[in-house]
């Protein structure tokens, strides 16, 4: 089995990553049950609740969406099977240095973004959650301070399905791992139910908990920290 590997996604490959996404996360307490709660009765918005996700963020200068593909046997096309978004946070995190084309870009997309979801809104969610987790937020934000508050943080993480178990998250969580290595400073996530030990093996220790305030009684939720990537 080739040993995977993992690139910068492309703006033309969201809507692949948001398939992957919803399909990676419907079982997920958080962003499934108690978010979007009717997303087996509408799938279709369920995918395009992670579409607009990622398109809202995929320009941030601070915000790094990573993809790792596998080539289909019959057809030799490329296939994504694992998407990963890294967030650099911290008061040296990139400013913004993008051309004004581009920063113009990101605006027109974010407008366009609020209004198809203002006249199409996502009929999976529930939208007095939409919010949650920013809510939330007050509540465990102390965990990134002092020497922690320089981190990447991995926001995001999805492997198909059909792919578990083949080595694709943890290439995907390497990298981010690897600039964090690279600036001397800690990596962190929020991990998933049942996940704290795959991120356990790559060197991440709970702290504390994310699934309290708004959260409280949602699965998952551990707040994880390799202080040493």
């Amino acid at each position: 089995m080739a040993i995977p590997s993992c690139r910068l996604a492309e703006w033309n490959e969201t809507a692949e990553m948001a398939e992957l996404a919803a399909k990676a996360f419907d079982q997920n307490d958080l962003s499934g049950r108690y978010m979007n709660p009717e997303r087996h009765k509408f799938p279709d918005d369920f995918v395009t609740f992670w579409r607009r996700d990622i398109r809202n963020h995929f320009f941030e200068p601070n915000v790094y969406y990573i993809v790792s593909t596998v080539n289909e046997s019959k057809t030799g096309n490329s296939k994504i099977v694992g998407t990963a978004k890294w967030k650099r946070q911290g008061k040296n995190a990139p400013k913004s240095t993008q051309s004004w084309a581009t920063v113009l870009q990101h605006h027109s997309i974010n407008l366009i973004q609020s209004l198809t979801s203002r006249i199409w809104p996502n009929r999976a969610a529930d939208p007095t959650k939409s919010n949650c987790f920013v809510e939330a937020i007050p509540f465990f934000a102390h965990h990134w301070s002092g020497q922690r508050e320089e981190t990447w943080f991995l926001e995001m993480l999805s492997v198909h399905p059909d792919y578990h178990l083949r080595g694709h998250g943890r290439v995907l969580v390497e990298w981010g791992k690897e600039k964090a290595r690279t600036e001397c400073i800690c990596a962190s996530t929020t991990s998933a139910e049942m996940k704290e030990g795959f991120y356990n093996k790559l060197g991440f220790v709970e702290v504390g908990r994310a699934n309290v305030g708004p959260l409280s009684g949602v699965e998952g939720g551990a707040i994880m920290f390799c202080d040493e990537p």
